[in-house]
């Protein structure tokens, strides 16, 4: 702020004390105002910026308008950054806790649908309970062909977290399942979806407002 006040023309030690006054105030509005909020922090500081530009010989204007710049761009961006911050290291303590184990529980989904921001996971393919698959079946179609793996054949509380995958055949006994997308879509409403799209309406309302993810599968599935 001194640079700026001796290019403008005026006294460097006089930009230097509205530069000082602004940020040493600016903080400790921020800190001890928050009953203020932003505007009111802005209003603050500008105010005082402005009477100490004007005691020390300059304009009013021009020391509220730094104190009201640097409140907005030093604190208040400062606190944001902190609230990225700690909401990123706080996803990824839940990310940690929801895949200690590789598998995906549904109130573990719901809650990631809820908190998780829209970030991906990824799960541990072999720790799927595919028993229920027709392994002769599978066995003779071609490597690299994918096939509908419809969940709700086997376990009830995966089918919940899943529904329907797309499975691939590797060969030697083992398929890779392709990465699928937690979300609500409703498909067409044929006969054979009906019940699907109303289970699927049902549970967005009980999971309440969230964002879809991605979920990849790490690995291969071994065939029983």
């Amino acid at each position: 702020e001194g640079a700026m006040e001796g290019i403008r023309g005026g006294h460097v030690e006089h930009g230097m004390l509205v530069g000082f006054t602004s940020s040493v105030g600016g903080y400790y509005i921020n800190r001890y105002g928050s009953q203020l909020g932003t505007v009111g922090k802005v209003a603050a500081n500008a105010a005082l910026s402005g009477v100490v530009a004007e005691i020390g010989g300059g304009k009013f204007a021009s020391g509220a308008m730094t104190g009201a710049f640097i409140m907005m761009y030093n604190e208040l961006q400062h606190d944001v950054h902190t609230y990225y911050n700690r909401e990123f290291e706080r996803r990824q303590k839940l990310r940690a806790t929801i895949l200690s184990d590789g598998i995906l529980e549904l109130r573990e989904t719901i809650q990631w649908w809820q908190e998780g921001d829209g970030e991906s996971l990824t799960v541990d393919a072999n720790k799927l309970n595919l028993d229920f698959l027709d392994t002769q079946k599978i066995l003779h179609k071609n490597i690299g062909e994918e096939f509908t793996i419809y969940t709700f054949d086997g376990n009830f509380k995966q089918a919940v977290v899943y529904g329907k995958l797309t499975g691939i055949y590797e060969g030697n006994g083992y398929i890779s399942i392709k990465n699928d997308v937690y979300d609500f879509n409703i498909e067409t409403w044929k006969k054979d979806n009906f019940w699907r799209n109303v289970g699927t309406i049902y549970s967005k309302w009980i999971h309440g407002p969230g964002q879809s993810f991605t979920i990849y599968f790490q690995g291969k599935y071994k065939l029983k």
